[in-house]
């Protein structure tokens, strides 16, 4: 769980309830099963509040990766930002303009 750079964009009302077993900050990437949310607010241990499933996000990514529009993309938990490796939990799609490998964040709308 991380990923303190998630800022919302824009949200839609996929909306769950999620009650982590340790704090989670607000902007954090939850990914737990075969799911990916962004915590919205900070969500102490213990507690259920309710993590975004949908809306679209501005996530961290390496400065080495370009990313195309249109792409479906990934997260690496262990690395905390968004990949291409489809050996990780799908998080959803990059807009129509591609994410050049200068930039360290990209804007991704979930699909859970």
């Amino acid at each position: 769980m991380a990923g303190e750079n998630a800022k919302l964009r824009t949200a839609d009302n996929d909306r769950r309830g999620y009650a982590p077993t340790s704090a989670v900050a607000a902007g954090d990437v939850v990914e737990f099963a075969d799911c990916v949310g962004i915590a919205t607010m900070s969500i102490p241990a213990n507690t259920k509040k309710s993590l975004a499933f949908d809306g679209e996000f501005t996530l961290p990514k390496k400065s080495s990766l370009s990313i195309p529009g249109g792409s479906k993309v990934y997260w690496d938990k262990t690395e905390d930002h968004v990949c291409l490796s489809t050996a990780h939990t799908e998080i959803g799609k990059t807009g129509t303009a591609d994410t050049a490998a200068s930039t360290t964040t990209v804007d991704v709308h979930l699909k859970q």
